[in-house]
């Protein structure tokens, strides 16, 4: 390259969002997506405008199906809050445990 040219910005940066999206719902795992988001101004812009759609698609890819029903049921006891004295924490958990294990 000539010392008097600019340098050509990556064919990457020429590709449809949407094609970027699919690449990122591609992705096999959380951990890789965060590298991914982090790797380039354009996959964080891409990422920002449908996080919830993208982030969603690499964990249920990641979650085999037949363990989904126990990592929901995971996640939502994850913010359940046991040793707080408040009658509505309580309320909470035993609404949990009536819908998911009973």
């Amino acid at each position: 390259m000539a010392s008097n040219e600019e340098p050509q910005p990556s064919p990457f940066y020429r590709l449809p969002v949407e094609l970027v999206q699919d690449i990122l719902e591609f992705i096999p795992s959380v951990s890789s997506l965060h590298a991914a988001i982090l790797s380039c101004s354009l996959v964080y812009t891409v990422f920002l405008d449908a996080e919830e759609t993208i982030t969603t698609t690499v964990l249920l890819n990641q979650i085999d199906a037949d363990v989904l029903p126990e990592a929901v049921m995971a996640f939502k006891s994850s913010q359940l809050r046991p040793h707080d004295a408040d009658p509505k924490c309580r309320e909470a958990i035993l609404d949990f445990v009536h819908r998911n294990l009973e």
